[in-house]
């Protein structure tokens, strides 16, 4: 319930309204029917991402609504994770020429691997036949940003592939 009420909150904040009555009608429900998922705590995810493809004039950034992280502010972590993650793969590839394997440095240094981190997530296809679940993720956040933090995103990951990370 503590969700759902902090959900509706910044909803009605981004529709800058102060009625359930006027969030259920733009979100396609009735107003007891929002008001039977708000006693159940199911905020209606779906069909705030309908409203927010179907009106883009107003402007809802559905990630912060759904977990009070700004879309911006996620895809700049990605970002920063990314890098993160090219650095230690360069890293370990450079261990690995010297006659370890990258596995058991990272191991015997005591760093985590992606399947020590995600175990429950397919690996990535390295093949590039697909994408990971991380991916996947970045590009529905890359998505949801607006068009100034997309091409901040651009301009990083542009000066990252530059500098060989």
């Amino acid at each position: 319930m503590k969700n759902f009420d902090a959900m509706m909150a910044r909803l009605k904040h981004q529709l800058r309204t102060v009625q359930d009555k006027d969030v259920a009608l733009l979100l396609g429900l009735s107003p007891p029917a929002l008001a039977g998922r708000k006693k159940r705590g199911l905020f209606p995810e779906d069909k705030l991402r309908a409203l927010a493809q179907r009106r883009p004039d107003l402007g809802i950034d559905v990630e912060w609504v759904l977990t009070g992280e700004s879309a911006d502010a996620r895809l700049v972590m990605l970002a920063g994770e990314l890098r993160w993650r090219a650095e230690n793969d360069a890293e370990r590839a450079h261990e690995a020429t010297r006659g370890a394997t990258a596995a058991r440095l990272a191991s015997a240094r005591g760093r985590k691997t992606r399947a020590d981190v995600h175990p429950d997530q397919p690996p990535a296809d390295d093949a590039g036949h697909g994408l990971s679940v991380d991916e996947q993720q970045m590009i529905q956040q890359f998505r949801q940003c607006s068009a100034e933090a997309q091409a901040a995103a651009a301009h990083i990951i542009d000066v990252l592939s530059r500098q060989g990370k």
